[in-house]
């Protein structure tokens, strides 16, 4: 039945413009969650193992400086000191593999590459001071462990270096993190500020459109209703203009056509009635004159009639 109605569009432009905002709600929540998404999967795809890769190499350098103060404090204990040496080359292990998983994670990125070069450099540096003092040591060239420990104090340089290289990467992954989690925060912070603006904007124009809606349909009914009671009444005097091109506008301008036929109608039944009025007081205005006429022609009659008794008397007297 509805889509008989004219009215329906506006209805459906109501309807629209919520579905609208709807839809534009929705976008907004979409975008929002889409950089959400990118930002947290940037954070557990790069940062957090670039982060954990770094904990891990200075973790490694740790153990590697470890083992090699217990190759120096074991030096005339042959098993001591292969058990240390053996303990720093798995470290070693562990670095390289860290290196590669590095280099995986930031390729094509040339600035974490070019520090990856670097880091690379202060190891290879740190491997060069150190092997030829463990080799010393492991066939006991040293003749104690003083002697010993100054020939590691070369492998302290680039021991401090990388472990700064790995600082440095620790503070910038921290840093990116904070950047990102703030991006994050204000983006969350923007989308709960378009949706509750949305959702109150929503609210306001969708009870906008419902009353102005509401209000086109219910006033011309209303004026109608009221033009009706009228001639109903019979106050055929009161004026209404169609509005609009729906059906009330319709049935607005049926019920002035009605309402002119009425008057018309009505004007002929007064004219008629004035016509009859006029025609019965002519009819008693002339039923009065053969009244007036009728008596006077009795009233002749009578005068005649008497007459008459007095000639048929005096002929009488005269025959006798």
């Amino acid at each position: 039945m509805l889509s008989r109605l004219r009215i329906r569009n506006r209805l459906f432009a109501g309807f629209g413009t919520m579905l609208l905002l709807s839809v534009l709600l929705a976008a907004v929540s979409g975008f929002g969650l889409v950089v959400i998404q990118k930002a947290f999967s940037g954070i557990t795809m790069k940062i957090q193992p670039a982060n954990a890769i770094a904990v891990s190499g200075k973790f490694r350098l740790l153990e590697s400086q470890a083992a090699a103060a217990s190759m120096v404090a074991a030096i005339f204990n042959d098993a001591g000191m292969k058990q240390a040496k053996a303990a720093w080359d798995k470290a070693q292990a562990g670095i390289d593999q860290n290196m590669k998983d590095y280099a995986d994670l930031v390729a094509g990125n040339a600035e974490a590459q070019a520090k990856l070069e670097q880091f690379r450099g202060h190891i290879q540096a740190y491997r060069k001071a150190f092997v030829p003092v463990a080799d010393q040591l492991m066939a006991s060239g040293f003749a104690d462990a003083k002697d010993a420990f100054e020939a590691m104090k070369p492998t302290q340089a680039p021991y401090a270096e990388a472990t700064a290289l790995l600082d440095n990467v620790e503070n910038a992954v921290s840093l990116v993190s904070k950047q990102v989690f703030g991006t994050v925060e204000r983006v969350t912070q923007g989308v709960l500020t378009a949706l509750v603006a949305g959702l109150v904007l929503s609210t306001v124009l969708g009870g906008l459109i419902a009353w102005r809606i509401s209000h086109s349909v219910v006033q011309p009914v209303t004026r109608v209703k009221e033009f009706a009671g009228r001639v109903a009444d019979g106050d055929l005097t009161h004026r209404i203009e169609p509005q609009g091109r729906d059906e009330v506008a319709e049935m607005t301008a049926a019920l002035v056509r009605m309402q002119h036929s009425l008057a018309g109608i009505v004007g002929q039944v007064r004219a008629s009635t004035d016509s009859i009025s006029t025609a019965s007081s002519e009819i008693a205005t002339g039923n009065q004159d053969l009244s007036a006429r009728t008596e006077q022609t009795a009233s002749n009659l009578q005068q005649a009639a008497s007459s008459m008794e007095q000639l048929t008397g005096t002929v009488k007297q005269s025959a006798d």
